[in-house]
């Protein structure tokens, strides 16, 4: 009896619409990253004039440049790749709901852990959030760390996926790579949490944007090997 998933024609479009807007979302985030960065970074402002074109195109469209967007595509394409990669449907319905509970927390408390950028929510989810507005308020008064944590769970559950996913893929390896380099990430904020009494911690800041950067730029390509692979099983 094999131990890995083997996906039929309905399971490869749904992984390959997965990967689509994983793709999609994590090029929004890295785009939007460098171009409002205040940040020196290496090369910025070659990177920048390459991309511009195409950032001229996303400031076409609205509703692309707000966060929200960027991470929900993230949110729902990541759902998708969890019930295409995942055997078991005990496994896949337990991280499904425990992702979802940390982007609502995410989205009701407009963390920005998870991706440096502030977000706007749109009214419906606005009134959504509302019907559990004084549960979720509790969760969040807890300690300031709660979103940052959620976004920590988060990230490891990306990086269980991709780490026990079998047989290995080019794509998961580097899916595998980003969400370590965005535990790092989300970590550092712990880091300049506990030290910014102490001394100047603007040091890891910019470690922290690079860090983003990278990890998001892994997304980008493992979510390209990807959608060029829809026609494995």
């Amino acid at each position: 009896m094999k131990n890995y998933v083997e996906n039929q024609s309905l399971g490869k479009f749904f992984r390959t619409i997965g990967y689509i807007l994983i793709f999609v979302a994590t090029s929004l985030i890295s785009m939007t990253i460098l171009f409002d960065s205040n940040t020196e970074i290496v090369l910025i402002d070659t990177i920048r004039e390459t991309l511009q074109p195409l950032q001229d195109v996303v400031l076409t469209v609205e509703f692309l440049q707000n966060g929200f967007y960027q991470l929900l595509f993230f949110y729902i394409g990541m759902v998708l790749i969890f019930w295409t990669l995942v055997k078991s449907t005990f496994v896949k319905l337990v991280q499904t709901l425990i992702f979802t509970g940390v982007f609502v927390l995410i989205f009701y408390s407009q963390d920005m852990s998870f991706i440096p950028i502030t977000f706007i929510n749109p009214d419906w989810l606005v009134d959504a959030l509302a019907l559990v507005d004084s549960f979720l308020n509790q969760v969040i008064s807890v300690n300031e760390f709660v979103a940052p944590l959620a976004a920590l769970v988060g990230t490891l559950l990306i990086w269980q996926l991709f780490a026990t996913k079998k047989p290995k893929r080019i794509a998961t390896f580097f899916l595998r790579a980003g969400s370590i380099v965005l535990f790092l990430a989300v970590l550092s904020i712990f880091a300049t949490r506990a030290f910014e009494e102490f001394f100047d911690t603007s040091i890891f800041d910019t470690i922290r944007l690079y860090l983003y950067i990278v990890s998001y730029d892994f997304f980008i390509l493992g979510s390209a090997f990807g959608i060029l692979g829809f026609m494995r099983k």
